[in-house]
């Protein structure tokens, strides 16, 4: 009699274990890729405001095609000065800048949005120019 109250006892569940009992693996691994999934950080909008921020790049893109045919330390040291004045230009912090180029690397979704508004204000500037 005894033997059968020890197998009686092994069966009883805690609460826990019977929600989940007769789920299996399959269940187990659909909650799992939900927790998992739910603990990634969402993406940080930039610091910095995305008209200035378009505007910014593009001054940017025209700095890096400036130093294009220069070399080594020369353009690197012409890239600092140019990067310096559009600090300066837009009133913003270089730190500022790579902090918020950091938050856009890893929204690659906002990231390639941003750049349509930038090819956009470009194309817009060079018919502007074309007009005067």
């Amino acid at each position: 009699m005894k033997d059968k109250e020890k197998r009686q006892t092994r069966r009883v569940l805690y609460p826990v274990q019977a929600a989940y009992a007769g789920l299996g693996l399959p269940a187990l691994a659909f909650l799992l890729l939900f927790v998992l999934n739910a603990c990634q950080p969402k993406p940080a909008h930039p610091a910095i405001d995305e008209d200035k921020l378009v505007e910014v790049l593009i001054d940017v893109h025209v700095a890096e095609a400036a130093v294009q045919a220069l070399r080594g330390a020369t353009k690197d040291s012409m890239l600092n000065v140019y990067y310096g004045q559009i600090g300066e230009i837009h009133g913003l912090d270089m730190q500022e800048f790579e902090t918020t180029m950091e938050t856009l690397r890893n929204d690659p979704k906002y990231l390639e949005a941003l750049y349509s508004k930038i090819m956009s204000e470009m194309e817009r500037q060079e018919v502007k120019k074309e007009e005067e």
